[in-house]
């Protein structure tokens, strides 16, 4: 998946952003550390974090919190020798509390699980985004490029 994803983004000289789970880095299906720093040198990535274990944060007490959303930052930034400004939440979960704890550990921007169209009047701590999954074929994930999953802004009606 790395090289097939890799490679057909960077055909069309598409940018695109990995955020990476600290704990899971090495683990089997998952990115290396050097596989990692080489995404890390291309200029069409940006790498960002995605806590340490992967955690709901908004059940995390805050000695946990802090821990998952600056502690990823911190190993991110000493691995890769740069500031890391991206943060998506697991399982796109969020509250007040979380959001506070991103924007007060130094990110700049933070990214939910909710999918929709973009207006002017985000908030830039809970920006929409589309997943790309590991088990997405050629034609799901230039669908969803394509901004034909949209429909999935309304998971929530169908639960």
């Amino acid at each position: 998946t790395f090289n097939v994803a890799k490679e057909v983004l960077e055909s069309y000289l598409a940018p695109y952003t990995v955020f990476v789970i600290t704990d899971f880095i090495g683990k089997d299906g998952y990115l290396t550390l050097d596989m990692l720093i080489e995404l890390d040198k291309s200029p069409l990535v940006t790498i960002g974090s995605h806590g340490i274990t992967h955690r709901r944060l908004t059940q995390c007490n805050l000695e946990e919190l802090v821990f998952e959303v600056k502690g990823s930052k911190s190993f991110l930034e000493d691995s890769l020798g740069h500031q890391i400004d991206l943060f998506s939440y697991p399982h796109g979960e969020v509250n007040k509390r979380v959001i506070s704890c991103v924007e007060e550990s130094g990110y700049k921007y933070a990214f939910g699980s909710y999918f929709d169209n973009y207006t002017t009047n985000y908030n830039k701590f809970n920006i929409n985004r589309n997943e790309i999954w590991s088990y997405d074929g050629l034609n799901n994930f230039k669908s969803k490029l394509a901004g034909n999953w949209d429909w999935l802004r309304f998971r929530e009606s169908f639960k």
